[in-house]
């Protein structure tokens, strides 16, 4: 899995994010496994909304 630049494993995480230099303490992120054997960070557009990123 590593093998192919995986550097997370799925699940969910409690991470600290930081967007325009303001930090978020505390966020639980999922990682699912995408079609393409990768692994991405699921958002839902109410966290983005809440974390004041414009969605359209």
């Amino acid at each position: 899995m590593f093998d192919n630049g995986n550097d997370v494993l799925p699940g969910t995480y409690s991470l600290t994010v930081v967007i325009n230099d303001h930090q978020i303490d505390g966020q639980r992120i999922i990682f699912k496994k995408t079609s393409n054997d990768k692994f991405e960070a699921v958002f839902s557009c109410d966290t983005l909304k809440n974390w004041g990123i414009a969605i359209e």
